[in-house]
């Protein structure tokens, strides 16, 4: 390299730092209000690749593009067209074509979408107790729910794959057919085809592993008057086609004690008259993949005055999904079903997809939904619309548990450890792929060192890993930048 090419690649860098700095929301380019119309989160590939956009790689802040170095074999029009990349004034100033190589620029082409600068510096999501609506990947539950407050009951082994046989909203015909304390059978003479095994509540229900989650509704609303507070089930179209069992219908109903809380739960009615999927909830359970409708949470971000986290396609998915499960927290920690937008699903699913084919059988994670600000901001995360996952590590068949933290070779290019290959591999293909549309890589910043931040931010193609920021999304075609230590 030249005397004259070092100096402009000097001064490259020190103008990218500067613009790091300043960068970001939940990831570089979302949009400023982080709204999406289904709220969203989310990949896993090939070599280290293009994912720039951070919206300081193209600002234009310096001299002009002098084309020494941008050739256009390695950085094709096609894709980096100036045009297209509005970005933050992306005049192409800082696009020298020392890290364009047009090999890594592969994806679609940029939109131009602009980048917010507000840079997601948090820790981990794990957020608050989960409150029956956010997921904070500890306290959402799931199979033993105790984000709805209800312990998980002892109980005993389900009965075949009835639908919750011998537990809370399966079939019965005499109270000893349900196994588990305080219950007792609502025989089918009082209008529940079947019969229904329930328990008495004043707010919430036990729950069992591998059974349903259950939910406490209001006896009059199903024509009981005692108890004034009952035990059903909630939909779960893992375990039916229709949600519930036969002569069940899966509806919105209100919690008995707390009316502000409604979740989809199986109710007697002719089967299949509740919600109808649409047609984004028919593709992921054709996928195989079991999940549970939930209503818009509406959540009001703490610090904010009013709703802001709107997610009218809210699902609650199954902890196994296509043969990976996930596990909250710590590999000790229990697979708990997560909180996410149905597309964000999708992007999950692919992702298992590929894990096991690399013989992944569980992640570990710390979260997907939780309706909060970026810290320092008035910015809505990606998690806030169920869009994001913070995958924490990787556990494959032969036992082998994979770090983040402690197994994430930083700074090299080529990792030398199995494990430290492991999570390149998963960083760079989700990437390639585009499994998902942000990547952040514990060389992203401090707060990101024990976890991969994936999310759905809509317009964008972007990762950051070692030491380099690739991307051909919105506000940038790719850059260099120093790690961020």
């Amino acid at each position: 390299m030249s005397v004259f090419q070092q100096a402009w690649l000097r001064l490259a860098v020190t103008l990218s730092a500067v613009a790091l700095v300043a960068c970001g929301t939940d990831a570089p380019n979302a949009p400023a209000s982080g709204l999406l119309p289904d709220g969203g989160a989310g990949a896993d590939g090939a070599p280290m690749f293009d994912a720039g956009g951070v919206g300081a790689s193209d600002s234009g802040a310096g001299a002009a593009d002098t084309g020494a170095l941008d050739t256009a074999a390695l950085d094709t029009a096609a894709l980096d067209t100036g045009a297209a990349d509005t970005g933050a004034g992306g005049s192409g100033a800082n696009d020298t074509g020392v890290t364009d190589t047009g090999l890594m620029d592969t994806g679609a082409p940029d939109t131009g979408v602009a980048d917010t600068g507000v840079a997601d510096t948090g820790a981990p999501d794990t957020g608050s107790a989960d409150t029956g609506i956010t997921d904070t990947g500890i306290t959402d539950a799931g199979t033993t729910d105790t984000s709805d407050g209800g312990s998980s009951d002892g109980g005993s082994t389900p009965q075949g794959s009835e639908f919750n046989g011998g537990f809370v909203g399966g079939q019965c015909s005499a109270d000893s057919q349900c196994n588990y304390s305080n219950s007792f059978c609502i025989k089918e003479a009082e209008g529940f085809p079947k019969g229904m095994c329930s328990q008495s509540c004043t707010k919430f229900c036990p729950d069992k592993t591998g059974m349903t989650t259950t939910f406490c509704i209001t006896g009059k609303e199903v024509g009981v008057s005692t108890p004034p507070g009952l035990c059903t089930a909630r939909c779960d179209f893992g375990k039916s086609a229709t949600g519930c069992r036969p002569g069940y219908s899966c509806v919105k109903m209100q919690r008995y004690g707390d009316p502000s809380t409604e979740v989809f739960a199986c109710v007697p009615g002719q089967s299949g008259a509740g919600v109808k999927l649409n047609e984004c909830q028919q593709k992921l359970l054709a996928r195989g993949v079991g999940f549970s409708p939930l209503p818009d949470p509406k959540g009001i971000p703490k610090g904010g005055t009013k709703p802001a986290c709107f997610i009218p396609n809210f699902l609650s998915v199954d902890a196994d999904i296509l043969g990976v499960g996930f596990r909250a927290s710590s590999q000790s920690g229990s697979k708990l079903k997560m909180k996410m937008n149905c597309e964000f699903a999708h992007a999950v699913a692919d992702m298992a997809e590929l894990l096991a084919k690399k013989g992944v059988v569980e992640v570990v994670h710390y979260g997907t939904y939780n309706c909060r600000y970026i810290s320092g901001t008035k910015t809505l995360s990606q998690h806030s619309f169920a869009n994001a996952l913070d995958v924490a590590g990787l556990k494959t068949k032969d036992g082998a548990y994979h770090s983040v933290l402690k197994d994430w070779e930083k700074g090299v290019a080529k990792p030398k450890t199995t494990s430290g290959q492991l999570l390149r591999w998963f960083a760079d293909t989700m990437y390639a792929k585009h499994v998902f549309n942000i990547i952040l890589t514990p060389e992203y910043n401090a707060a990101h060192a024990n976890h991969f931040h994936v999310d759905m931010t809509a317009g964008s193609w972007f990762m950051q890993g070692f030491s380099l920021v690739w991307g051909s999304g919105a506000g940038g075609a790719g850059g260099y930048f120093p790690p961020d230590e």
